[in-house]
């Protein structure tokens, strides 16, 4: 009796699932990058989509490759598999993936998080429920973190869970709660704040999660941190770039000329987007320090969205004993003309810019398509904050997103 085909290939399989794998982590760190758009974020989650498919058509049959990183594998090939098996639309096999969490080990725990948050599967609400009301915290995270995100808890029914997560000893839990809090968009006990804003670990979770829900103590925090600099609390005053008003502007820009900060506070030079820095930005760009001129370069192709490096390189950050980093060098000549250009056709005029993008007043779908993914979430938190839009950072965060 002759043995039946195959229907697939077993290292064609693997293939796939080792490029799902790459490709998904790829798009997690593209969703706040400062040099991707929409556009190229949709083009690699054509990628993602295909090598998923590719791992569909065995079916069932994957099992044995795809099961033991459920629970053994690092955060990115739990994803892999369980977001496969999810997609498969067997109950059976959705469920499996929800039994895997309890025994997970942290790492992979986050990537069935994600994965359950991305894939529509409604066979896992039920056993996700019951891990919700479970003793067992670090699972019944998941849960809520993965509700949260597809709305399908409020954030009144979520209260009491997500002040036990918040108090949890595990850091690992309390970033889920974190987490779980920025999708509801709720605030939540000002203990928790004060706890987070201790742990340099969860701090700008707890600060992020605070500006989705609209917390006014996010800004007043991050105007304490403008008032005596330094640079472990550069984040609270990038955040206080995006959400403050005309008067953190210029506590803000006061960081510009305080070279003890870093390079570092560039990120806030570009989070901020005042036309009115841009000249320092061209003087830094000139600075004999290598990361100087390469930070004070990349705030400047935020605010205008033109990419001005030369073909200039220069190591930063090496020992005797290891090598450093290759940054590519800015050319300041060539900043000065563009931005020449884009000051006298207005732009020098705007209150806020970003990729060439007046975004200090509403804008369209084709500018917003020129943002790049990070200036698209600041701008959209910034809305939010501000009462001017109702989402949640899941719709930002969602599979797949679209130009």
């Amino acid at each position: 009796m002759t043995a039946p085909r195959l229907t697939f290939l077993p290292d064609l399989l693997e293939l796939h699932f080792e490029e799902l794998q790459f490709l998904w982590a790829r798009r997690r760190a593209a969703l706040r990058s400062p040099t991707q758009t929409v556009r190229t974020l949709t083009a690699l989650e054509e990628r993602v989509e295909a090598h998923l498919q590719g791992m569909l058509v065995a079916g069932a049959k994957m099992l044995p490759l795809v099961e033991p990183a459920l629970t053994e594998g690092p955060r990115d090939a739990a994803f892999a598999a369980a977001f496969a098996l999810l997609r498969l639309g067997d109950p059976a096999l959705a469920e499996r993936v929800v039994r895997a969490i309890p025994a997970a080990s942290p790492a992979a725990r986050r990537g069935l998080a994600e994965a359950l948050c991305h894939a529509s599967a409604p066979a896992v609400h039920a056993p996700l429920a019951a891990l919700a009301s479970s003793s067992d915290l670090a699972s019944a995270a998941v849960a809520l973190e993965v509700f949260a995100f597809r709305g399908a808890v409020r954030a009144e029914a979520a209260g009491a869970a997500l002040d036990a997560l918040l108090a949890h000893d595990d850091a690992a839990v309390k970033a889920a709660g974190w987490r779980a809090a920025a999708y509801l968009c709720a605030p939540v006990d000002a203990r928790h704040y004060s706890a987070a804003l201790g742990d340099e670990s969860l701090r700008l979770a707890a600060l992020e999660a605070g500006a989705w829900a609209r917390v006014p103590g996010v800004v007043a925090f991050g105007r304490q941190c403008a008032e005596k600099p330094a640079p472990d609390t550069l984040d609270a005053v990038r955040l206080l770039a995006v959400l403050g008003g005309p008067d953190d502007a210029r506590r803000v820009a006061a960081l510009a000329k305080m070279p003890e900060l870093g390079p570092a506070r560039f990120a806030c030079v570009g989070s901020l987007g005042t036309p009115a820095l841009v000249g320092a930005l061209l003087d830094e760009m000139a600075s004999e320090d290598p990361e100087t001129a390469a930070a004070a370069g990349a705030a400047f192709t935020k605010l205008t969205g033109e990419d001005v490096t030369s073909q200039r390189t220069a190591e930063v950050g090496g020992t005797e004993d290891e090598p450093g980093d290759t940054v590519a060098l800015p050319d300041p000549e060539r900043a000065r003309a563009i931005w020449q250009q884009l000051g006298a056709a207005g732009l020098a005029r705007a209150d806020r810019i970003a990729g060439g993008v007046d975004v200090g007043r509403p804008i369209g779908a084709d500018q917003a398509a020129r943002l790049d993914l990070e200036s698209r979430w600041e701008l959209f938190l910034r809305a939010r904050y501000h009462n001017a839009w109702q989402g949640s950072p899941a719709q930002l965060e969602v599979f797949p997103q679209r130009a």
